[in-house]
């Protein structure tokens, strides 16, 4: 016997063209949520990172970076 019904892949499909009211996010919603996955696993993966190089190779780059930025903000400081 053969269902008159749609199929399932029918009726989901049909969310997305038909303008479903349950679904109601704004383009900015989808961009914030790409935006924060992408910086959040960046942002995830630095203590597993610094885990890795161990004790005296974290201290040393961290170190490294502190010393450049403070240089760079000494050498672009527009006052006297």
């Amino acid at each position: 016997m053969v269902s008159t019904s749609p199929s399932k892949e029918d009726r989901s499909t049909g969310k997305w063209t038909e303008g479903d009211p349950a679904r109601r996010a704004k383009w900015w919603y989808s961009t914030f949520h790409a935006v924060t996955a992408m910086i959040g696993a960046g942002v995830l993966s630095l203590p597993i990172c610094h885990g890795l190089l161990g004790l005296g190779a974290r201290d040393n780059g961290l170190s490294a970076i502190l010393v450049h930025d403070l240089e760079h903000d000494v050498a672009n400081d527009p006052t006297p």
